[in-house]
């Protein structure tokens, strides 16, 4: 399966410790594999597993709209993003724009704080069939 994204300067190539390094375009979950790439505390591949299993790597994904709730007149509970990151107080800014940094350094958060046991299919075992 193949995403929106891209990791690449705006030339084709260019010239780096005079070699001349070839700019590629990554798309599903080569992508999410290079931006989980970013942080080294982490096991990229199984990260790479998870989002797999959680969402195809679909950086647009949207699910648990069955379990939502509102509090302070606000919705949450839904999941977003290739690592289906669910939005819960004090969480609102991982659904911003979940193709950025900014929501893998959400998902780099949540792993810090619960590790891999905060993903179900962690829990279930189902990420292990894209190992």
């Amino acid at each position: 399966n193949y995403y929106r994204g891209k990791i690449s300067n705006s030339a084709d190539s260019e010239e780096i410790g005079g070699e001349t390094q070839e700019n590629v375009e990554l798309f599903g979950c080569d992508l999410v594999l290079a931006k989980l790439s970013k942080w080294s505390d982490w096991d990229i591949n199984i990260m790479r597993a998870i989002s797999q299993a959680e969402s195809g790597c679909r950086e647009d994904a949207i699910g648990d709209g069955h379990i939502t709730y509102y509090q302070d007149g606000r919705q949450y509970g839904y999941s977003v993003g290739s690592l289906q990151v669910r939005i819960l107080p004090g969480r609102e800014l991982c659904e911003n724009d979940t193709s950025s940094d900014g929501y893998y350094e959400c998902a780099h958060n949540i792993w810090l704080s619960q590790g891999y046991a905060a993903w179900s299919v962690w829990l279930n075992g189902s990420y292990l069939q894209y190992l």
